[in-house]
């Protein structure tokens, strides 16, 4: 399987041609913020998923995000779910 930084990786390169750091970490320093209320399609969503597990996915419009799981592949959630709420982080805008 991928992991969530991974497929960011990969999807960011092979769909707009951006190199993106390989670790969460790293991809959240990207871009300017963005406030939850004013995502557009691209931007990322970051995660505080443990005391330091980070979790990044792409934000793919209607408060859907696009993410991988190292088990569950590859899926869309909403937003609106009640742990993607609260461990809901951050979010940057890559593109202008």
């Amino acid at each position: 399987g991928i992991d969530c930084s991974g497929f960011m990786l990969v999807t960011f390169k092979s769909q707009f041609g951006i190199e993106m750091p390989r670790s969460t970490d790293m991809q959240v320093k990207l871009g300017e913020p963005v406030p939850k209320s004013e995502l557009q399609i691209g931007d990322l969503v970051f995660f505080k998923t443990g005391s330091r597990e980070r979790h990044v996915g792409v934000y793919i419009g209607d408060s859907q995000f696009m993410h991988a799981s190292t088990r569950e592949g590859v899926k869309i959630s909403s937003l609106d779910n009640k742990y993607w709420k609260k461990t809901y982080w951050t979010s940057k805008r890559i593109f202008s």
